[in-house]
């Protein structure tokens, strides 16, 4: 199956992050650009259904003028465009419409609202949109996003892929997590690593100590890059539902020799257990883990 490609173009980080990675989550083909010259090269490059561009992209050189240089290519002419602004003047929707663009988000953006509207858009005219569902992540970050804005408290309950955990937020302030034997934001970058399920928000007063100090604009970048990072790392691997051990012949050298972070993986290994309990139940941080099967694995040790 082919999906949709589109490219981000921003000149914040940490927003062309978030956004990527939520389109990612939603099963989009994402590209991204930090001007509008490296936006330009990238459409040369490569087929796009959409792309998304912040108003404001840099000082030199903004959305609408990267909007105007696609009006002005005969293949790139009718390529969807949304734009997204940190501001909310009429004069920006009106310069938008000028350009021939409708779709204008407000950031902060809700991942929901612009997977819906791209869905919408890269659909051939009398078809209906594919609905995929909603990845775990992008529900809970706008969860988030509309509790930190409403500044109101609640226990957000989370199922997905089988696992449970659970978001306290306090006055629109995300105080803690828990998951398993994991608390705070170790606790939050795992319940973003589950794939699919569901949640439910009980608004109550939240009385708990105050595990994750981070402000979510600082948290959710941080964490998103581990998260990009737990799935690279999880796709060189079988599922983790899968229960596996050790061949310990495939290894180069004896276990007595092998770091002491390796020997106990190795240990829990050799009980049979499904993968994620291993990651659960080592010592090590969970990139480390899953770092540390994969080179198992890639060694034939893993069976």
């Amino acid at each position: 199956m082919t999906h949709p490609a589109v490219m981000v173009v921003d000149g914040d980080r940490d927003s062309r992050r978030l956004l990527s990675f939520g389109l990612r989550e939603a099963s989009f083909e994402v590209s991204s650009a930090e001007t509008v010259p490296q936006a330009l090269e990238r459409l040369q490059q490569a087929r796009l259904d959409a792309i998304i561009s912040e108003i404001t992209v840099t000082r030199e050189c903004d959305g609408l003028e990267l909007r105007q240089r696609l009006l002005a290519h005969q293949g790139w002419a009718t390529v969807p465009f949304v734009f997204v602004s940190s501001a909310q003047a009429l004069e920006q929707r009106l310069r938008a419409s000028a350009v021939g663009v409708e779709h204008i988000l407000t950031k902060p953006v809700l991942l929901q609202v612009l997977v819906g509207l791209l869905r919408e858009l890269v659909t051939p005219a009398g078809a209906r949109p594919e609905m995929e569902g909603l990845a775990n992540s992008i529900a809970l970050l706008d969860t988030l996003l509309l509790l930190q804005t409403s500044r109101k408290s609640a226990r957000v309950e989370v199922d997905a892929d089988g696992q449970g955990g659970a978001l306290y937020v306090r006055d629109g302030v995300l105080v803690d997590a828990e998951m398993g034997s994991r608390f705070g934001s170790a606790a939050f970058f795992r319940l973003l690593c589950l794939r699919w399920g569901t949640h439910e928000i009980h608004y109550r007063p939240v009385v708990r100590p105050r595990r994750i100090a981070e402000p979510l604009n600082q948290l959710v970048p941080r964490t998103i890059e581990r998260v990009e990072r737990w799935r690279d790392l999880a796709a060189a691997l079988p599922d983790l539902s899968t229960r596996c051990t050790v061949d310990l012949s495939q290894l180069r050298e004896p276990v007595d020799r092998l770091p002491w972070q390796v020997r106990a993986l190795i240990s829990l290994l050799e009980q049979g257990p499904r993968l994620a309990a291993v990651v659960e139940k080592g010592d090590l941080d969970d990139l480390q883990a899953m770092a540390c099967l994969g080179k198992l694995h890639r060694r034939g040790v893993l069976v």
